[in-house]
């Protein structure tokens, strides 16, 4: 079905399909610490991890916006726009060690590891799109589920015979158009080219806890590695401007260009003009607001926060739906916010949700593992 997510426009951008120039940037930063290593996909194109609970640890931290908070943070006035789901702000304790990936998952990274699924026929390219052997839409290429043109457009990733290809120039930037069940698939699959143990079941989408393989963080995951304790609007404090992040305001409407930028632009470098500021978390994670949402592990639930477990908690059983996009469709959480939010969108605690077979160009994801 069909959606209208006009609420993304805030600020409206005029974006031709054709003709789009991506770009290109090879100075990530780089970080020197014993909480971070890389592996390597065919020993060629690495995923960097770092390290947010050491095994043998846990953490614990507020979860949630404040009243308080709320009163100096930034918001507008929009029917679709609430913040009553990040209430109330509630201590979480973590108790399983994990890493996550320092950058979102790169068109190039993805495009290895499918291609890897397609030839051990896991994953297939049908009508314009890829998909999982029985038709689950992993990857939106050709048809994407909105009526906003501007996010049905595949800014990254082209079909070239029975395989997939990042676009020239657009390596580095983060993969999109990815459902929730093509995240999920990528985690499996990467799991097993590592000699990892695959965490999900895909026919049921169930997750075994005990497997060591790749994953998605939960919200919970991904909010402390956003925000460790501090109790910054953003993931690198409380400013926000166009050298901070990629998000509405920093679209040049140009049309030649791509709506993205490469993971880990924003390091505090000089570059395309922008005296860019250091995006970093306090766990040194880049992107965590702007550039693409992501896919989290849990159900969106609206008042889950009301009565949530404060251990450990992945999410509701069932996720409620998001009238008028998902009606009477349960949703998967979003967190982060893209390339067309604005300030408000932006915040570290904005929560946001669509049905797990929802391919929209906002919409990426990176990985995370269990340490056990």
């Amino acid at each position: 079905m069909k959606k209208n997510y006009s609420f993304l426009f805030i600020i409206l951008i005029c974006i031709i399909a054709s003709g789009i120039q991506c770009t290109k940037s090879n100075n990530l930063k780089k970080t020197e610490s014993s909480s971070i290593h890389s592996i390597t996909i065919q020993d060629t194109i690495p995923i960097s991890l770092v390290t947010i609970i050491p095994k043998g640890k846990q953490a614990s931290f507020l979860m949630g916006t404040t009243d308080e908070e709320l009163k100096t943070q930034p918001t507008m006035d929009h029917p679709d726009y609430y913040t009553d789901d990040e209430q109330p702000a509630h201590s979480i304790t973590l108790t399983i060690p994990f890493e996550i990936s320092k950058y979102e998952i790169t068109n190039e990274q993805f495009c290895r590891v499918m291609n890897w699924a397609i030839e051990k026929n896991y994953a297939k390219i049908t009508d314009g799109d890829l998909k999982s052997p029985d038709g689950k839409p992993y990857l939106g290429i050709t048809h994407f589920d909105t009526d906003v043109p501007y996010l049905g457009i595949q800014f990254g990733i082209q079909i070239v015979g029975n395989s997939i290809k990042a676009s020239e120039t657009c390596e580095l930037h983060p993969v999109h158009g990815i459902t929730w069940f093509g995240a999920i698939a990528f985690c499996n699959f990467l799991s097993e080219m590592q000699g990892l143990l695959p965490v999900y079941n895909l026919e049921i989408s169930g997750w075994d806890t005990t497997k060591n393989g790749f994953r998605l963080p939960t919200e919970a995951e991904w909010e402390y590695a956003a925000r460790k304790n501090e109790r910054y609007t953003y993931a690198w404090g409380n400013e926000i401007d166009k050298r901070f992040l990629n998000y509405g305001p920093s679209q040049s409407r140009d049309p030649n260009k791509s709506v993205f930028k490469p993971v880990g632009f924003y390091n505090g470098e000089s570059k395309e003009d922008i005296e860019t500021e250091d995006n970093a978390s306090p766990f040194g994670i880049y992107d965590m607001n702007g550039n693409v949402w992501e896919w989290c592990w849990d159900w969106y639930g609206r008042d889950y926060y009301k009565h949530s477990s404060l251990k450990d908690p992945k999410g509701p059983e069932i996720g409620d739906d998001r009238p008028p996009y998902d009606v009477n469709e349960p949703t998967k959480v979003w967190r982060g916010c893209g390339w067309a939010g604005n300030d408000a969108f932006s915040r570290i605690a904005k929560r946001w949700s669509a049905s797990p077979n929802t391919a929209i160009n906002e919409v990426g994801f990176r990985i995370a593992r269990s340490l056990f």
